[in-house]
């Protein structure tokens, strides 16, 4: 597989994995606390907007043979591996102690299973976009 597709492949998983997650995030009770986004509000399209431009605009100009926004990509891709451990914390936290009487909400447990394997492409990009020395 040559590099430009891999380059893609990986880099729209991991901002879609991360979306996924933000969409998530709305749609349980955390975002119901303070100036939370919740679902279908402005404020989640700015975030879902945010995030994927943050991906597909150097992704686009990458296709378009500059290949130095890879390693921008790479430095969005880093960036947005900072809050994830931490969304994922404060999710499954919230599954035990956002509902009354100690039940579980399965909305943050989902949203923290989503940053979690988010982390984990985010991660696996790296590996998998690294030059390879001799491709056949």
């Amino acid at each position: 597989m040559k590099e430009e597709t891999r380059v893609t492949i990986w880099s729209l998983s991991a901002a879609g994995m991360l979306c996924l997650v933000l969409v998530s995030a709305s749609l349980t009770p955390l975002a119901t606390m303070g100036h939370g986004t919740r679902f279908g509000t402005a404020g989640m399209w700015y975030n879902l907007w945010y995030v994927s431009s943050g991906y597909l605009i150097p992704l686009a100009l990458y296709r378009l043979r500059v290949h130095a926004m890879k390693y921008v990509i790479g430095a969005v891709n880093g960036f947005w591996l900072i809050p994830l451990p931490f969304m994922s914390g404060i999710a499954f936290w919230g599954s035990r102690h956002m509902l009354p009487d100690g039940r579980l909400s399965v909305s943050c447990v989902v949203m923290g299973v989503l940053a979690l394997v988010s982390m984990g492409v985010n991660i696996l990009w790296f590996f998998g976009c690294r030059k390879k020395r001799a491709e056949r």
